[in-house]
């Protein structure tokens, strides 16, 4: 049985398209060795230069483990799940095959097939990145809490903001959370559908 036809694309002097702006966005949090804290304040100096210096035993582990450090572990689930988007966005610019199921969907057009392949997969990379959580504000429209703590009489006391505020902001920010677990599911039944589909 047929599982995949292979087509060889041309190379006609084409630039790569660039990274999707979400891609981008997300990398601009994954360097090991941005400092995690402000340079303005003196006493985080020596904690930043002691982070620039043990990321390059983290930086180690990466490429003798070949796929995370001790750092990405602490948040396993959002560094698969980027991970896997980006990988999939490369994907799309190696990939010279499409599966039979897309040839067949349009009658053998070979054009055809491969650009919605190749669309696919892009929209399956957009719902992994809009379920990441270090992306939300950049994917939606977070709102601020209308709440503030503050300590009185060693209590935490919230000031600030009515009751009608609180359970707005409670309830956009639930449906956020439950709109990115709902695109971690969308991209992952996709993916399940065609994981064996998912080679050059």
């Amino acid at each position: 049985m047929i599982w995949f036809k292979t087509i060889y694309k041309q190379n006609k002097g084409e630039q790569k398209p660039m990274k999707s702006a979400v891609r981008a966005e997300y990398e601009k949090h994954k360097d090991l060795f941005k400092p995690y804290l402000s340079w303005k304040y003196p006493s985080c100096w020596w904690k930043n230069i002691k982070w620039f210096f043990r990321s390059f035993n983290l930086a180690a582990q990466r490429a003798r483990r070949g796929y995370s450090c001790t750092y990405d572990v602490m948040d396993l689930n959002d560094y698969f799940v980027g991970a896997l988007a980006c990988a999939l966005e490369d994907f799309i610019e190696y990939n010279i095959g499409i599966p039979q199921s897309y040839l067949d969907a349009v009658n053998g057009d070979e054009d055809k097939a491969i650009e919605q392949w190749h669309n696919d997969i892009r929209k399956v990379s957009l719902l992994l990145f809009q379920s990441l959580e270090s992306l939300e504000d950049f994917n939606y429209d977070v709102p601020e809490c209308p709440e503030v703590m503050a300590f009185k009489n060693n209590k935490v006391d919230f000031i600030g903001g009515t009751e009608e505020e609180r359970q707005n902001w409670l309830t956009k920010t639930n449906n956020i959370a439950r709109d990115r677990i709902e695109c971690r599911k969308k991209a992952f039944e996709w993916l399940n559908e065609h994981w064996e589909d998912l080679w050059i």
